[in-house]
């Protein structure tokens, strides 16, 4: 699959596996993103479905919502946006980050959607309402990337400084620190 003109920063499926979404940044003179594009692909057809501008930065991160209507995107530009797949409109830019936004995930239901940022901070967000409900706070270093389980009481994170906690989302407490390694980390995943 070909078409972007910049370099390719993130990857995603829908979960019906029909559509791929790909994003892209056009760079300035300085070298640095300064427009995200994003396309989607037919995975049938392999054929472009369709392409829209995302961010005034590049996008970190994104994922699909569970039922594959949404994309949230997390960004350079310490913004979120939520997209409408069929369209591919903007939905509403969640603003409250100080810094990079480096994941995003969505609870099992669709109703939570999380967000990690270089600003030491995880907020958690209300989809249908598009408000903020907290920030989870206590990290010594920027928050490289968050996790829901599937019964979606729990959300993991990871940072930088090479901790991955679990929090308990019924009670918004930081359970434990699970791991703690060497080098930085900067994705999970759950079987």
């Amino acid at each position: 699959l070909t078409g972007h003109l910049g370099p390719l920063w993130s990857l995603a499926i829908s979960p019906n596996g029909e559509i791929i979404a790909s994003a892209a940044c056009t760079l300035g003179e300085s070298g640095y993103c300064i427009q995200s594009e994003i396309k989607f692909w037919d995975t049938t057809t392999q054929q472009e479905l369709m392409t829209f501008n995302a961010h005034e930065g590049g996008i970190v991160r994104f994922k699909f919502s569970p039922d594959g209507l949404m994309l949230a995107t997390a960004s350079d530009d310490n913004t979120v946006k939520l997209w409408d797949v069929a369209s591919g409109n903007e939905i509403t830019t969640l603003v409250g980050h100080d810094n990079t936004v480096s994941s995003v995930a969505f609870s099992a239901d669709g109703k939570t959607l999380a967000s990690a940022s270089e600003d030491f901070t995880v907020k958690l967000w209300d989809v249908p309402s598009q408000t903020l409900i907290t920030t989870l706070t206590g990290y010594d270093s920027g928050v490289w990337a968050v996790l829901f389980s599937s019964d979606g009481k729990t959300l993991l994170t990871a940072d930088r400084s090479s901790v991955i906690k679990s929090w308990d989302i019924t009670n918004l407490e930081d359970v434990t620190n699970l791991i703690e390694s060497s080098d930085g980390i900067s994705s999970i995943t759950l079987s």
